[in-house]
């Protein structure tokens, strides 16, 4: 049951009850500690304010409906029979508190009872047992009985007391249980209590019973099951090892025969037993032992026992004498310990036993000569010949003393005692290496096989030379396994070429020629023309593997006094000299190159004087790679994640260019929606540089070629780049940069053609996905950057886009990625956060051209001509007309279509739109899109769905309930791109799945804007969040972004939407909006 209100009024009276309430609904009761305690009960301490200058303190205890203790500090605690109104209101706060917070009483489980007072017990018997004046000893006693050692245990101080029962010892050790053995022996079980030389005992029994204590509580947890009662220790494996090393040295106590008992000295040495062999009548002889003799096994030693003495026995000892005793000793107690051995018998005792026990006893040997019965030992000699290139002969020879048998001829009539083991064990690894027989010539033989000869010569003839002696003809002296050959490499730079030399290790270059083709065919072995063999598996074959199949050198070029090659396979040599560890011989022009790569984080170059913008760290680094590759004349690929700021480290090389002095137009070419994004860019962080864009009618473009000789960058799109690819194959070009580079990933189309057919010193490509769905996007890309670097389509598919794509070949793509890794320099937003603001914004501008540029610069004129023909008081009455007319040079930016139906034509920004749209999606970004307008929201629905791009929509019209589940389904799922009304989803929304949003059309109310963005960029958000505003070229859009720092009140009030106040605008300021 629980504490009740009428429970506190009971204890408390309806008076004081009644000033309690007021007090607790006053708001003056602060609890400040209730602490649960495993008997049930609660402790609740609490201060109340009842208009004294410090608060009263009250304590109350409570179990389960009772309070059956309380106290206040107020003088009138003590003056009732029962509780103040203090304790009323304390108590009617827990109570409340309660109520909103239901408790489980929970009883303490007898589990975590044991568990406390086990834990005390412990901490009191350390206590206790280092306190002790006097020391428990443990006294053992050794028999050696019938079925093996055992030793019992005494215990005490003073007087000794019998352990009845090891294993109840052993848990009250593992407890630290106290136990009294009776008046005179009661103690914790610690091992403080026991002395220096009784603690490691009281240990080794605990270390032996313990595999007994867990099988009965495994037993117990199934079925009841009485603890077993174990008094005496068994000395066995390690155990008994244990037990003689703690005893070295000591006297203990050991019980005889009839119960007599002595003190024997434990000490390690290994005893001189006398042994006699003596003769038996004619029939063989008789082998003895001293009486007195006992024998205990342990692990690792065995143990001699006499008397007097328990002898610890060396390792080496007790394995050459184990066995022997162990035999002769089966029975204790014989007097005289005797075994026959017949004479048929005798010589194999003399050549297995006598050897191994020999060195450790006093032999006495009696009216018998061992000598007639010690045979010769077995030795064998083997022979090996290579009479034909393709065979080896093996001819094997046992010998004793005088004899010889040869395991391949009819040896029945000789009378010989014959190692049969020994010859067996002989015959089993020969024929393992040895298939053939020629019995008549005595021989084993591999035929026709270069394989098993090799396997047998790098393994057989080494396993052969631990059994015997091997002997060669001068045939077989050629039959050799080398090691695999360490070639060396020399490498230079040399007038714009690597020079490579390959070192042959002392092979002639056709013999390392054929040696590669055997590696290549993943063969374990070559074998040359001398007939020696070369293992293939590591070595200086390798890495001249790596290179000839990494950069498709022929054995020509490989084996050449020198070759050539371009200056771009530097870095794919240097990787494969610096896994094999050869770069001892690279000359300093070499590792300069490499350095001038590796070291890109420590380049000091700093960025153009020129360049408008700081760069952040990451920037740096772009800026300074592609100027290194610019210097040696290499291509790129700079695969920067969206937003990371491309265009910006290109364009700083290019004005690294003019301020160095070099001399040189540079292209840039990009998808047309983008042309003008690179000129605002230009002439943002590089007003320096004079850009022109070629674009317009074909005659303009002429004309624009024309007259652009002192431009220091052109810009102009893929399709007008394929129109005019006649004018362009004229120049060169200092620099060649594409944008997009996805847009030549199929490199049958025009426009990948197009772009490879400009002559620049140097080429690079901007793309955040350089690999879209096939690796062959890769090729085309790099064939336009450097023609041939990953040789033919034809050969770059056999060898990498198969075997990577569709066998998932690690190797080859290891392979490619040395190749062009130095090349590519990709950054996600991840990589780069410390360097990153939390959000960055960017500026995409687009340019109308055609129907659209012509219906915009008409209702652009037309209203401009109204506004310059109006009175002032005209201008003030026809205010809402001018809105509408803004409002629709806004929708002609975004789409014609929003006010004229008919309108087929392109939409310079829904292009842009799309492309933006496309790079973010197959990088994997999630994107929110928003605009006023949502029927331009419909215009872009279609188009996605024509993209199949897969997206979600929230508008006006979407339910509440609705709302909420594509937000949840956005966050969660895969679809990319959410479209949203500003009025629909501007605020109150939480998206930061995306990391993406574009402001399809300019929100002049910048507060709006940032709320929209906020959807994103908000708590929650890991990622670095992009922000994209789509802007038309030379329209009011452009002419209000420029206003908004100026006058960002105006741009409100202009255009807010319906809450527009123009009443502060004149008409001369729309006018300068409208030029």
């Amino acid at each position: 049951m629980q504490l009740t209100r009428m429970t506190i009024e009971r204890k408390a009276g309806q008076e004081q009850f009644q000033k309690g309430l007021r007090l607790y609904k006053s708001g003056s009761v602060t609890i400040t500690k209730a602490d649960s305690f495993w008997k049930g009960e609660t402790g609740v301490n609490a201060e109340v304010n009842d208009g004294g200058l410090s608060p009263y303190r009250v304590k109350l205890l409570i179990k389960e409906n009772h309070i059956y203790d309380y106290s206040c500090s107020c003088d009138e605690h003590l003056q009732f029979r029962g509780m103040c109104r203090h304790c009323a209101a304390a108590a009617l706060a827990f109570l409340d508190r309660e109520m909103g917070e239901p408790q489980i009483h929970v009883s303490t489980s007898p589990l975590i009872r044991n568990m406390i007072k086990s834990y005390g017990d412990q901490k009191r018997s350390l206590l206790l047992s280092a306190g002790m004046e006097d020391k428990v000893e443990l006294e053992p006693l050794l028999n050696i009985g019938r079925h093996g050692a055992t030793v019992g245990f005494k215990a005490g101080i003073s007087r000794k007391y019998i352990l009845k029962d090891l294993y109840e010892f052993a848990e009250a050790m593992e407890k630290q249980s106290y136990v009294s053995y009776g008046r005179s022996l009661a103690f914790y079980h610690r091992p403080e209590a026991f002395t220096e030389k009784s603690a490691p005992l009281a240990a080794l029994i605990v270390e032996a019973m313990m595999p007994e204590i867990m099988r009965h509580r495994n037993e117990s947890a199934y079925y009841v099951s009485a603890s077993p009662s174990v008094r005496d220790l068994r000395l066995t494996g390690r155990v008994c090892d244990r037990f003689f090393e703690i005893l070295d040295g000591q006297l203990l106590p050991m019980q005889f025969a009839a119960g007599q008992t002595g003190n024997v000295l434990v000490y390690e040495q290994d005893p001189v037993l006398e042994v006699t062999v003596a003769a038996k009548g004619n029939a063989g002889a008789v082998l003895m032992l001293p009486d007195g003799i006992q024998l205990i096994r342990g692990e690792e030693r065995i143990y001699v026992a006499d008397r007097e003495c328990i002898y610890r026995c060396s390792p080496a000892y007790s394995e050459d004498m184990g066995v022997f005793l162990a035999s002769m000793l089966q029975t204790p107690y014989v007097m005289d310990t005797i075994a026959d051995i017949s004479s048929r018998d005798l010589p194999a005792f003399c050549r297995h036993v006598l050897p191994r026990i020999e060195p450790h006893i006093k032999l006495t040997v009696r009216g018998i000569n061992l000598d007639e019965y010690r045979r010769d030992e077995l030795k064998t000699a083997f022979y090996l010949d290579c009479p034909y290139p393709d065979e080896v002969t093996l001819r094997v020879e046992h010998r004793y003393g005088g004899l010889t048998v040869n395991p391949l001829d009819d040896n029945t009539n000789i009378s010989l005692e014959r190692d049969y083991a020994m010859e067996e064990l002989t015959a089993a690894m020969v024929v393992k290496y040895f298939p053939n027989k020629y019995y008549d010539r005595g021989l084993f033989a591999i035929r026709d096989s270069e394989d098993e000869i090799y396997r047998f010569l790098r393994y057989g003839l080494n396993e052969l030379k631990t059994i015997g002696e091997v002997y060669l003809s001068q045939a077989a002296e050629n039959l050799k396994v080398n090691p695999p050959p360490e070639v060396s490499f020399k490498v230079a730079v040399d007038s714009g070429w690597l020079n490579l030399e390959v070192d042959t290790a002392g092979l002639s270059r056709s013999e390392l020629s054929e040696a590669l083709k055997s590696y290549q065919q993943k063969k374990k072995y070559h074998r040359l023309k001398n007939g020696e063999f070369i293992t293939l598996d590591g070595g200086g074959l390798n890495t001249i593997s790596e290179l000839s199949d990494g950069l498709m050198l022929s054995d020509q070029n490989l084996f050449g006094e020198q070759m050539y090659l371009p200056l771009n396979r530097a870095f794919y040599i240097d990787s494969i000299l610096k896994e094999s560890g050869d770069t001892g011989q690279c000359r300093q022009s070499f590792l300069d190159l490499i350095k001038s790569m590796e070291l890109l984080k420590d380049n000091r170059d700093p960025v153009p004087a020129g360049l408008k913008t700081e760069l952040r760290g990451y920037q740096t680094d772009g800026f300074h790679w592609l100027k290194t590759l610019d210097q040696y004349g290499f291509g790129g690929i700079l695969a920067d994640d969206m937003g990371l700021g491309k265009t910006v480290q290109m364009i700083s090389l290019l004005l690294d260019h003019k301020e160095h002095g070099e001399n040189g137009q540079s292209l840039v070419i990009c998808p047309a929606s983008l042309v003008y994004n690179w000129e605002a860019e230009f002439n943002q962080f590089a007003p320096d540089l004079t850009v022109r864009t070629i674009v317009g009618t074909a005659s303009e473009r002429g004309e624009q070629l024309k007259n652009s000789e002192d431009c220091d960058v052109l810009i102009t799109s893929y399709d007008l780049l394929r129109k005019d690819l006649e004018k362009y194959r004229e120049k060169e070009f200092r620099c060649q940069v594409i944008d997009e580079a996805q847009f030549i990933k199929n490199h049958s189309t025009q426009s990948a053609k197009a772009v490879k057919q400009i002559q620049a010193k140097s080429r690079f490509a901007l793309t955040g996905t350089p690999i879209e769905n096939r690796l062959s996007e890769l090729w085309s890309i790099f064939d336009y950057l450097m023609p041939g670097f990953l040789f033919s389509y034809q050969k770059f598919r056999e060898l990498y886009e198969v075997p990577v794509v569709k066998k998932q070949d690690q190797t080859m793509l290891k392979r490619l990625h040395r190749l062009i890794g130095p090349f590519v320099l990709r950054r996600l937003k991840q990589d780069v956060l410390k360097d990153l603001p939390d959000k960055t914004e960017t500026v995409v501008y687009s340019r109308l051209t055609g129907e659209q540029k012509t219906l915009y610069t008409a209702n652009a004129l037309q209203l401009k001509e109204m506004l310059a023909g109006q009175s002032d008081s005209s201008f003030r009455n026809n205010k809402i007309q001018i809105l509408a007319e803004l409002t629709k040079l806004r929708q002609l930016c975004c789409d014609p279509r929003l006010c004229f139906d008919n309108f087929r034509a392109q939409s310079a920004k829904l292009e842009t739109c799309m492309e933006l749209m496309h790079n973010g999606v197959d990088a994997g970004h999630k994107i929110l899109l928003f605009s006023q307008f949502t029927s331009m929201l419909d215009l872009l629905r279609a188009r996605m769905e024509q993209d199949k791009i897969r997206y979600y929509l929230l508008t006006g019209s979407t339910s509440k309930e609705e709302r909420m589940e594509l937000v949840s389904r956005f966050n969660q799922d895969d679809t990319p791109v959410f479209l949203i009304s500003l009025k629909a989803g501007g605020t109150g929304l939480n998206l930061t799945a995306a990391d993406i949003v574009i402001h399809y059309d300019p929100w002049w109310n910048l507060a709006a804007q940032n709320q929209a963005t906020d959807r994103a960029h908000r708590i929650g958000q890991t990622n670095v969040v992009s922000v994209f505003k789509l802007i038309a070229r030379h329209t009011i859009e452009e002419n209000i972004l420029k206003l908004q720092e100026a006058k960002r009140k105006l741009a409100e009030q202009v255009l807010g939407g319906e809450s527009v106040n123009l009443g502060s605008l004149s008409r001369e300021e729309l006018i300068e909006m409208l030029s």
